[in-house]
Protein backbone atom coordinates (compact mmCIF):
# COMPACT_ATOMS: atom_id res chain seq x y z
CA UNK A 1 0.00 0.00 0.00
CA UNK A 2 1.06 3.62 -0.39
CA UNK A 3 2.23 5.65 2.58
CA UNK A 4 -1.09 7.44 3.04
CA UNK A 5 -3.05 4.19 3.27
CA UNK A 6 -0.49 2.79 5.72
CA UNK A 7 -0.68 5.96 7.81
CA UNK A 8 -4.48 5.68 7.96
CA UNK A 9 -4.20 2.06 9.09
CA UNK A 10 -1.69 3.00 11.78
CA UNK A 11 -4.15 5.57 13.12
CA UNK A 12 -6.92 2.96 12.97
CA UNK A 13 -4.67 0.72 15.05
CA UNK A 14 -4.37 3.37 17.76
CA UNK A 15 -1.14 5.13 16.85
CA UNK A 16 -1.24 8.82 17.82
CA UNK A 17 1.19 10.32 15.31
CA UNK A 18 2.62 9.06 12.00
CA UNK A 19 5.65 10.74 10.44
CA UNK A 20 7.44 9.95 7.19
CA UNK A 21 10.98 8.83 6.52
CA UNK A 22 11.57 10.43 3.08
CA UNK A 23 12.40 8.20 0.12
CA UNK A 24 15.82 9.82 -0.11
CA UNK A 25 16.76 7.94 3.05
CA UNK A 26 14.29 5.07 3.38
CA UNK A 27 15.02 3.68 -0.10
CA UNK A 28 18.59 2.96 0.92
CA UNK A 29 20.81 0.48 2.71
CA UNK A 30 19.58 -0.89 6.03
CA UNK A 31 22.14 1.16 7.95
CA UNK A 32 21.08 4.43 6.29
CA UNK A 33 17.40 3.55 6.68
CA UNK A 34 17.89 2.90 10.39
CA UNK A 35 20.03 6.01 10.93
CA UNK A 36 17.50 8.29 9.25
CA UNK A 37 14.64 6.72 11.21
CA UNK A 38 16.40 7.38 14.51
CA UNK A 39 17.35 10.87 13.33
CA UNK A 40 13.74 11.91 12.73
CA UNK A 41 12.50 10.19 15.88
CA UNK A 42 15.14 12.03 17.87
CA UNK A 43 13.84 15.33 16.46
CA UNK A 44 10.51 14.28 17.97
CA UNK A 45 12.21 13.88 21.38
CA UNK A 46 11.37 10.19 21.73
CA UNK A 47 12.84 8.46 24.76
CA UNK A 48 12.24 4.85 23.66
CA UNK A 49 12.35 3.02 20.34
CA UNK A 50 10.82 -0.47 20.14
CA UNK A 51 11.76 -2.96 17.40
CA UNK A 52 10.80 -6.49 16.50
CA UNK A 53 13.71 -8.91 16.73
CA UNK A 54 14.17 -12.64 16.26
CA UNK A 55 16.70 -13.31 19.03
CA UNK A 56 15.31 -10.77 21.51
CA UNK A 57 18.78 -10.58 23.06
CA UNK A 58 19.82 -7.02 24.01
CA UNK A 59 23.38 -8.15 24.74
CA UNK A 60 23.79 -9.21 21.11
CA UNK A 61 23.94 -5.58 20.00
CA UNK A 62 26.65 -4.63 22.47
CA UNK A 63 28.79 -7.58 21.40
CA UNK A 64 28.29 -6.81 17.71
CA UNK A 65 29.05 -3.13 18.24
CA UNK A 66 32.29 -3.92 20.06
CA UNK A 67 33.38 -6.38 17.38
CA UNK A 68 32.52 -4.11 14.49
CA UNK A 69 34.87 -1.43 15.74
CA UNK A 70 37.82 -3.81 16.13
CA UNK A 71 40.76 -3.99 13.74
CA UNK A 72 40.36 -7.76 13.24
CA UNK A 73 36.74 -7.39 12.17
CA UNK A 74 37.60 -4.84 9.50
CA UNK A 75 40.40 -7.08 8.24
CA UNK A 76 37.93 -9.96 7.90
CA UNK A 77 35.57 -7.79 5.83
CA UNK A 78 38.45 -6.77 3.54
CA UNK A 79 39.42 -10.43 3.15
CA UNK A 80 35.95 -11.43 1.97
CA UNK A 81 35.62 -8.37 -0.27
CA UNK A 82 38.89 -9.36 -1.97
CA UNK A 83 37.36 -12.78 -2.57
CA UNK A 84 34.64 -11.08 -4.62
CA UNK A 85 31.78 -11.12 -2.12
CA UNK A 86 29.38 -8.20 -1.75
CA UNK A 87 29.85 -5.89 1.20
CA UNK A 88 26.73 -7.28 2.89
CA UNK A 89 27.90 -10.88 2.51
CA UNK A 90 31.39 -9.95 3.71
CA UNK A 91 29.92 -8.12 6.69
CA UNK A 92 27.75 -11.07 7.72
CA UNK A 93 30.51 -13.63 7.21
CA UNK A 94 32.83 -11.59 9.40
CA UNK A 95 30.29 -11.91 12.24
CA UNK A 96 29.89 -15.63 11.52
CA UNK A 97 33.63 -16.05 12.11
CA UNK A 98 32.91 -15.00 15.69
CA UNK A 99 30.03 -17.51 15.91
CA UNK A 100 27.46 -14.72 15.71
CA UNK A 101 24.49 -15.45 13.48
CA UNK A 102 21.27 -13.50 13.26
CA UNK A 103 18.25 -12.96 11.06
CA UNK A 104 16.82 -9.96 9.20
CA UNK A 105 15.21 -8.11 12.10
CA UNK A 106 18.20 -8.78 14.38
CA UNK A 107 20.44 -7.03 11.87
CA UNK A 108 18.12 -4.08 11.30
CA UNK A 109 17.68 -3.60 15.04
CA UNK A 110 21.46 -3.61 15.39
CA UNK A 111 21.58 -0.73 12.90
CA UNK A 112 19.03 1.12 15.05
CA UNK A 113 21.28 0.49 18.04
CA UNK A 114 24.31 1.87 16.16
CA UNK A 115 22.34 4.95 15.12
CA UNK A 116 21.29 5.60 18.71
CA UNK A 117 24.95 5.48 19.80
CA UNK A 118 25.76 8.20 17.26
CA UNK A 119 22.67 10.40 17.57
CA UNK A 120 21.48 10.22 21.16
CA UNK A 121 22.69 7.56 23.60
CA UNK A 122 19.91 8.51 26.00
CA UNK A 123 17.29 6.86 23.77
CA UNK A 124 16.29 3.50 25.17
CA UNK A 125 16.09 0.60 22.69
CA UNK A 126 13.63 -2.17 23.52
CA UNK A 127 12.74 -5.28 21.52
CA UNK A 128 9.73 -7.52 21.01
CA UNK A 129 10.47 -11.10 20.02
CA UNK A 130 9.28 -12.12 16.59
CA UNK A 131 7.26 -15.33 16.82
CA UNK A 132 5.82 -18.01 14.51
CA UNK A 133 7.20 -16.63 11.24
CA UNK A 134 10.45 -15.28 9.84
CA UNK A 135 10.72 -12.09 7.81
CA UNK A 136 11.24 -13.84 4.47
CA UNK A 137 8.97 -16.86 4.97
CA UNK A 138 7.01 -17.38 1.75
CA UNK A 139 4.65 -20.10 2.98
CA UNK A 140 1.94 -20.02 5.63
CA UNK A 141 2.35 -21.71 8.98
CA UNK A 142 -0.47 -23.14 11.13
CA UNK A 143 -0.92 -20.03 13.29
CA UNK A 144 -2.65 -16.68 12.82
CA UNK A 145 0.70 -14.86 12.69
CA UNK A 146 2.27 -14.85 9.22
CA UNK A 147 5.12 -13.04 7.54
CA UNK A 148 4.23 -10.08 5.34
CA UNK A 149 5.99 -11.92 2.50
CA UNK A 150 3.57 -14.84 2.77
CA UNK A 151 0.52 -12.58 3.13
CA UNK A 152 1.40 -10.67 -0.05
CA UNK A 153 1.16 -13.90 -2.01
CA UNK A 154 -2.45 -14.52 -0.95
CA UNK A 155 -5.64 -13.69 -2.79
CA UNK A 156 -7.60 -13.65 0.47
CA UNK A 157 -5.82 -12.08 3.46
CA UNK A 158 -8.86 -11.68 5.74
CA UNK A 159 -7.73 -14.32 8.24
CA UNK A 160 -4.38 -12.66 8.93
CA UNK A 161 -4.98 -8.90 9.04
CA UNK A 162 -7.19 -6.40 10.91
CA UNK A 163 -10.55 -5.56 9.36
CA UNK A 164 -9.46 -2.08 8.23
CA UNK A 165 -6.47 -3.54 6.39
CA UNK A 166 -8.72 -6.11 4.74
CA UNK A 167 -11.10 -3.35 3.65
CA UNK A 168 -8.21 -1.45 2.06
CA UNK A 169 -7.05 -4.63 0.36
CA UNK A 170 -10.49 -5.08 -1.18
CA UNK A 171 -10.48 -1.45 -2.29
CA UNK A 172 -6.93 -1.18 -3.64
CA UNK A 173 -5.43 -4.71 -3.69
CA UNK A 174 -1.63 -4.90 -3.57
CA UNK A 175 0.45 -2.94 -6.04
CA UNK A 176 1.68 -5.00 -8.99
CA UNK A 177 5.37 -4.14 -9.09
CA UNK A 178 5.74 -5.77 -12.52
CA UNK A 179 3.97 -2.72 -13.95
CA UNK A 180 7.09 -0.68 -13.16
CA UNK A 181 9.40 -2.80 -15.33
CA UNK A 182 8.80 -0.94 -18.66
CA UNK A 183 9.47 2.40 -16.95
CA UNK A 184 12.58 0.96 -15.30
CA UNK A 185 13.90 -0.26 -18.65
CA UNK A 186 13.15 3.13 -20.20
CA UNK A 187 14.98 4.92 -17.37
CA UNK A 188 18.21 3.12 -18.24
CA UNK A 189 18.10 4.56 -21.76
CA UNK A 190 18.82 7.97 -20.21
CA UNK A 191 22.11 6.74 -18.70
CA UNK A 192 21.66 8.91 -15.62
CA UNK A 193 24.27 8.98 -12.84
CA UNK A 194 23.14 6.66 -10.04
CA UNK A 195 24.09 6.88 -6.38
CA UNK A 196 24.15 3.07 -6.20
CA UNK A 197 27.43 2.44 -8.00
CA UNK A 198 27.01 -0.88 -9.81
CA UNK A 199 29.68 -0.84 -12.49
CA UNK A 200 28.52 -1.56 -16.03
CA UNK A 201 25.06 -2.79 -15.04
CA UNK A 202 23.12 -0.10 -16.92
CA UNK A 203 24.29 -1.42 -20.28
CA UNK A 204 23.73 -5.05 -19.29
CA UNK A 205 20.14 -4.34 -18.23
CA UNK A 206 19.40 -2.68 -21.58
CA UNK A 207 20.49 -5.90 -23.27
CA UNK A 208 17.73 -7.77 -21.39
CA UNK A 209 14.72 -6.06 -22.94
CA UNK A 210 12.63 -9.22 -22.90
CA UNK A 211 12.33 -9.25 -19.11
CA UNK A 212 8.85 -8.19 -17.97
CA UNK A 213 8.87 -9.58 -14.43
CA UNK A 214 10.40 -7.45 -11.65
CA UNK A 215 11.60 -10.43 -9.62
CA UNK A 216 13.33 -11.85 -12.70
CA UNK A 217 14.90 -8.47 -13.39
CA UNK A 218 16.46 -8.37 -9.92
CA UNK A 219 17.54 -12.02 -9.74
CA UNK A 220 19.04 -11.95 -13.25
CA UNK A 221 21.55 -9.28 -12.29
CA UNK A 222 22.28 -10.13 -8.66
CA UNK A 223 25.54 -11.97 -8.12
CA UNK A 224 28.16 -12.86 -5.57
CA UNK A 225 29.33 -9.26 -5.83
CA UNK A 226 25.92 -7.55 -5.84
CA UNK A 227 23.05 -8.74 -3.63
CA UNK A 228 19.35 -8.65 -4.57
CA UNK A 229 18.92 -5.70 -2.22
CA UNK A 230 21.73 -3.77 -3.93
CA UNK A 231 20.28 -4.39 -7.40
CA UNK A 232 16.83 -3.43 -6.15
CA UNK A 233 18.13 -0.09 -4.87
CA UNK A 234 20.06 0.39 -8.11
CA UNK A 235 17.07 0.01 -10.44
CA UNK A 236 14.72 2.08 -8.25
CA UNK A 237 17.31 4.84 -7.81
CA UNK A 238 17.64 4.92 -11.58
CA UNK A 239 13.86 5.04 -12.07
CA UNK A 240 13.53 7.93 -9.60
CA UNK A 241 16.70 9.71 -10.82
CA UNK A 242 18.37 9.61 -7.40
CA UNK A 243 21.89 10.68 -8.31
CA UNK A 244 23.56 11.46 -5.01
CA UNK A 245 23.37 11.02 -1.26
CA UNK A 246 22.64 14.02 0.91
CA UNK A 247 23.55 14.31 4.56
CA UNK A 248 21.09 14.50 7.38
CA UNK A 249 21.30 17.92 8.98
CA UNK A 250 17.69 18.98 8.53
CA UNK A 251 15.45 20.17 11.30
CA UNK A 252 12.03 19.07 10.10
CA UNK A 253 9.52 16.25 10.21
CA UNK A 254 6.87 15.36 7.65
CA UNK A 255 3.57 14.46 9.31
CA UNK A 256 1.29 11.99 7.54
CA UNK A 257 -1.44 11.73 10.17
CA UNK A 258 -2.44 12.19 13.80
CA UNK A 259 -5.28 11.96 16.31
CA UNK A 260 -6.03 14.38 19.14
CA UNK A 261 -3.15 13.01 21.22
CA UNK A 262 -0.82 13.37 18.25
CA UNK A 263 -1.97 16.93 17.66
CA UNK A 264 -1.25 17.78 21.28
CA UNK A 265 2.20 16.21 21.02
CA UNK A 266 2.99 18.15 17.84
CA UNK A 267 2.23 21.39 19.65
CA UNK A 268 5.11 20.62 22.05
CA UNK A 269 7.54 20.20 19.13
CA UNK A 270 6.71 23.20 16.94
CA UNK A 271 9.02 25.56 18.79
CA UNK A 272 12.03 23.27 18.14
CA UNK A 273 11.53 21.93 14.60
CA UNK A 274 9.78 22.68 11.33
CA UNK A 275 6.62 20.60 10.94
CA UNK A 276 5.29 19.94 7.43
CA UNK A 277 1.76 18.60 7.14
CA UNK A 278 1.74 18.98 3.34
CA UNK A 279 4.45 19.43 0.75
CA UNK A 280 5.08 20.87 -2.71
CA UNK A 281 8.04 21.40 -5.02
CA UNK A 282 10.80 23.76 -3.97
CA UNK A 283 10.92 23.15 -0.20
CA UNK A 284 13.95 20.86 -0.18
CA UNK A 285 15.55 18.08 -2.26
CA UNK A 286 13.92 15.35 -0.21
CA UNK A 287 10.39 16.65 -0.77
CA UNK A 288 11.11 17.32 -4.45
CA UNK A 289 11.92 13.61 -4.77
CA UNK A 290 8.66 12.67 -3.01
CA UNK A 291 6.72 14.77 -5.53
CA UNK A 292 8.67 13.30 -8.46
CA UNK A 293 7.98 9.78 -7.18
CA UNK A 294 4.27 10.54 -6.77
CA UNK A 295 4.07 11.59 -10.42
CA UNK A 296 5.67 8.34 -11.58
CA UNK A 297 3.51 6.13 -9.36
CA UNK A 298 0.34 8.01 -10.31
CA UNK A 299 1.02 7.20 -13.97
CA UNK A 300 1.21 3.50 -13.12
CA UNK A 301 -1.18 3.00 -10.20
CA UNK A 302 -3.67 5.90 -10.46
CA UNK A 303 -3.68 6.56 -6.70
CA UNK A 304 -3.81 10.39 -6.75
CA UNK A 305 -0.72 10.55 -4.54
CA UNK A 306 0.24 14.02 -5.70
CA UNK A 307 -3.09 15.49 -4.57
CA UNK A 308 -2.72 13.76 -1.21
CA UNK A 309 0.70 15.38 -0.67
CA UNK A 310 -0.89 18.81 -1.11
CA UNK A 311 -4.07 18.07 0.79
CA UNK A 312 -2.47 17.59 4.18
CA UNK A 313 -2.41 14.97 6.93
CA UNK A 314 -4.94 12.30 7.81
CA UNK A 315 -6.77 13.31 10.98
CA UNK A 316 -8.62 10.74 13.06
Amino acid sequence: FNKFTRAKEALDMGIDLVISNPIYYSMNSASTFAYSSVYFLNLCHVDTIICGQESNDPNLFKEMFKLENSKNFKEKIDKYLNEGLSFKSSYLKAFEDYKLTFKSNDLLTFFYYKAIQKINKNINLETIKRINSNYNDETLNDTSIQSATAIRKLNDIKKYVPSYTYNDFQKYSFRDIDKLVPLIMYSFLNKNPNREDVEGLSNIILDARNISNYKDLISTFSSKRYSDAKINRFVISNLLSIRDNIGLDNNYIRVLGFNKNGRKYLSTLKKDIDIYTSIKNGINKEFDLEIHTDKILDIVYKENLLSKEIKGPIIK
